[in-house]
This record gives structure tokens, C-alpha cells and sequence, in this order.
């Protein structure tokens, strides 16, 4: 099966007012920032990879880790639609969302479960958004 960038975002937007919850996974009633990619690629069926049971505080290294040696991504030098991407606070990475396609060209939003809003939202990626990501990912089978 073929899938699109755009039907990642759009699963991915599926999540969008989902109440944020660490290690939530289902639909309208509980997610976190990890559920936003892996709801998507399992909807899609460009992963069968879980993860349960990690901390609420992040230790720096895992996300990428776990990112890096999944054979189904291939790390980006330039995120774009539908790729996964990774954030730090502080130069920690410990955040995960989804590139979405902003309405002004050029532009882009992500999508993500912000434990601030206690939701799962989606916004542009402006300055501040931007600085914060430091490495990209894209699920090798989106076309």
C-alpha cells in the first residue's frame, strides 16, 4: 500500500484535542508526544514498533537512540511534511511531533501533544519552535 505525506498528517491530526496523558495511546481519550508519529505509522501501517514504560523525565539520549535504530526511519538534514521530529528543552532532547503543512506557503506547523495545553495540538513552527528541533526523521515508505 502506497502512503501519502498527506495521509500521515491527517492521521496524525486524528489526535488533534486528545487530553494529554504520559504513555497515552488512544484516540479522543489520552496521549503523549510519542503517541502522535507511532498513531499514525501503526494506522498506516509503516510500523509495528511500541515503546511503554519510560520516564516522564527524559535522560538526553533515548529519544534519539530509539529514533536511530528503527529500520523504517532514516534520518533528514531538513524536516518537511509528515516527518518526525525531535525537540529539546535546555539542549535535552524529549519531544516528539509531527510536520505538518501550514496554510502560507513556505511555512510549516507541527503537530504534537503539549503537556502545557493538556492536548494534543497543532501550530506553526516559528522561530522559537524551530530552534528547538534537532534532528528529523522520515518513515522510508511515505512517498
Amino acid at each position: 500500500m502506497t502512503v501519502t505525506k498527506q495521509q500521515f498528517v491527517a492521521e496524525a491530526r486524528k489526535l488533534l484535542g486528545t487530553p494529554y496523558s504520559h504513555e497515552g495511546r488512544t484516540l479522543g481519550e489520552r496521549a503523549d508526544c510519542l503517541c502522535v508519529p507511532w498513531f499514525s505509522a501503526h494506522n498506516l501501517g509503516l510500523s509495528t514498533y511500541s515503546i511503554s514504560g519510560y520516564s516522564r523525565v527524559p535522560d538526553g539520549v533515548s529519544i534519539l537512540k530509539i529514533c536511530r535504530s528503527l529500520p523504517e526511519l532514516v534520518e533528514v538534514t531538513r524536516y518537511d511534511i509528515a516527518d518526525m521530529i525531535v525537540m529539546a528543552w535546555h539542549r535535552v532532547p524529549c519531544h516528539l511531533g509531527v510536520v505538518g503543512d501550514y496554510p502560507h506557503p513556505g511555512e510549516f506547523s507541527v503537530i504534537h501533544a503539549d503537556s502545557i495545553h493538556k492536548k494534543v495540538v497543532e501550530h506553526r513552527i516559528d522561530t522559537r519552535w524551530h530552534q528547538r528541533i534537532i534532528a528529523s526523521f522520515r518513515f522510508r515508505e511515505l512517498v
